[in-house]
């Protein structure tokens, strides 16, 4: 199973106005998550089969806390965005992750 990070989302997630986030950091998170995913119930994030996207809230190696949302593409994960999570976010992940 491999991540895909296109290049328009790490181009996004790389910009001031969106945390400045890595994809080293990113992938650091995959490896670093608890397995536990919350589901993104706004339509406008759904996937193409209109599905909740999965998300996680996880640690880089450098204890920098990130939400990570992402989808499933065949045997494949695409990412659809990834930022710093504010601390009510982390809450909602803590409380509500399965």
């Amino acid at each position: 199973m491999a991540l895909i990070i296109p290049p328009n989302i790490l181009a996004k997630i790389g910009r001031n106005d969106h945390g400045n986030v890595s994809e080293k950091e990113v992938r650091e998170c995959f490896s670093n998550h608890c397995g536990r995913y919350c589901y993104e119930q706004h339509q406008e994030h759904f996937d193409r089969n209109g599905n909740p996207t999965p998300w996680f809230v996880a640690e880089t190696n450098h204890r920098r806390l990130l939400k990570i949302m992402f989808v499933r593409d065949g045997g494949n994960i695409e990412l659809k965005s990834a930022y710093p999570a504010s601390q009510r976010v982390a809450e909602i992940f803590r409380k509500f992750a399965k």
